[in-house]
């Protein structure tokens, strides 16, 4: 996929305990597969800005999948507060929807 032809799109989900800030980076038009990274502990200063899940998305997006990231409850611009891993399979399945 030509890096020039993806975009990315900032938007707000709305989740269990309140919004959660997320990162759209478009694929290819006829994409059959997408992918959602997860960041890591937020406790531990993880974000949808860390380097590695960047990097993940930059692989998964050139070759042509549509790659959401998005930060927990209580990370970036999300709302809510860590709840320990409970809320947070919460906030995955509110990005897979």
């Amino acid at each position: 996929m030509n890096a020039q032809s993806s975009s990315i799109r900032s938007l707000f989900l709305d989740g269990t305990a309140g919004r959660l800030e997320g990162l759209l980076n478009t694929g290819a038009e006829h994409a059959t597969h997408a992918a959602l990274v997860c960041h890591p502990h937020p406790l531990y200063g993880g974000t949808l800005h860390n380097k590695v899940v960047f990097h993940t998305m930059k692989a998964l997006n050139n070759s042509g999948y549509p790659v959401l990231r998005f930060n927990f409850r209580g990370a970036g611009l999300s709302q809510g507060e860590h709840d320990h891993g409970d809320g947070e399979v919460e906030d995955v399945r509110t990005a897979l929807d």
